[in-house]
């Protein structure tokens, strides 16, 4: 595991490594935390990522998840981070405030369809293998920053990522691909085809591209032909225009969801904090917080008042889209950063 997923299992991050144990000391029930920052746009948001949350059959319908996680919470509202990022969507997590939030568009590129005639063919693949991501480290970060809305990550993050990522899907067909767009590098995919992990068999995943949106959607034909499947799904920021753009001239199918799990504010006064850049940037002007109580807030601004209630209701009015939320976006939740 702490191959696969290095951001949790590390030694770095062991005290963010919470469990209960048997009389013997040995973890029964399991909660991972990963302490990311958020780059949304302008705006830098400190938040938790949680994953890994299993219990040994035999000591489950005993609530053991749930105190973990309520300590979790408690934990991370001293250490006043912001926002709390769930890789799942069980009632576990809804009870204790967590929801689906966020605006994601999901699109679909179709082999041997019309749309291939709107691609460039100036494009072409390079396949970066396991024992070259750090000679290519540098130059996959550059790109990945491009992205508005995104995890903030060092070198040496990034190129665990890559590592954990390959390592973790070895066995279903992950390929790391560079795109270039007339022998000059123009963006990445990284691709994943895996029966057992997708509700879509034979439909080739990329859970994480980054760099330019015409050279990428080029590339996909490529990819496609690569794996020998019938067509590749990937995931679009609605705010990203130049990605859209090339979605709707070439007519690609979209499905538009919420992101990835589940999303919980965990210290509301650091959360509206931390978005101020973002609210006087693409609203205009800051938002104003009272806490009225343990879950009720009062919030002003030019909108007027909004009076919520639960965590649940204040994940909704930040990020879903108007005109019930706010909509500020997410980054991409299930890239390499998922827990």
């Amino acid at each position: 595991m702490a191959h696969e997923f290095p951001a949790v299992f590390s030694a770095d991050n062991a005290s963010n490594l919470y469990y209960v144990s048997d009389k013997e000391g040995m973890p029964v029930s399991h909660v991972g935390v990963a302490k990311f920052t958020g780059v949304l746009d302008c705006a830098r948001i400190s938040m938790a990522s949680i994953g890994a949350v299993c219990t040994l059959p035999e000591y489950q319908k005993r609530g053991l998840s749930t105190k973990i996680l309520e300590r979790v919470i408690s934990d991370l509202e001293v250490e006043e981070v912001a926002l709390m990022l769930v890789s799942g969507r069980r009632g576990l997590y809804s009870r204790l405030g967590c929801a689906e939030a966020g605006n994601i568009i999901t699109a679909y590129f179709e082999k041997s369809s019309p749309q291939q005639a709107g691609v460039s063919h100036d494009t072409s693949i390079r396949e970066i293998r396991r024992e070259d991501f750090g000679k290519n480290v540098d130059k996959l970060l550059a790109l990945y920053r491009c992205h508005r809305y995104r995890y903030s990550r060092s070198k040496e993050l990034m190129l665990d990522l890559l590592k954990g990522y390959s390592a973790r899907r070895k066995e279903v067909g992950v390929r790391l691909y560079e795109v270039l767009s007339c022998g000059m590098q123009a963006g990445y995919v990284l691709t994943s085809l895996g029966e057992r992990f997708e509700r879509e068999p034979g439909t080739l995943r990329i859970p994480e591209w980054a760099g330019s949106a015409s050279s990428v959607i080029s590339a996909l034909p490529l990819v496609i032909e690569e794996y020998g499947v019938e067509r590749a799904r990937f995931q679009v920021q609605p705010s990203d225009i130049n990605m859209v753009s090339c979605v709707r001239r070439l007519g690609l199918k979209t499905e538009t969801g919420p992101v990835q799990g589940t999303v919980r504010p965990v210290s509301v006064s650091s959360l509206i904090l931390e978005l101020g850049p973002w609210f006087e940037e693409y609203l205009g002007y800051r938002v104003e917080l009272r806490e009225e109580s343990r879950e009720g807030w009062l919030l002003r601004g030019p909108f007027g008042e909004s009076k919520l209630k639960g965590f649940a209701a204040l994940t909704k009015w930040l990020f879903d889209p108007p005109p019930s939320g706010l909509g500020v976006p997410l980054m991409f939740t299930d890239d390499m950063n998922y827990v």
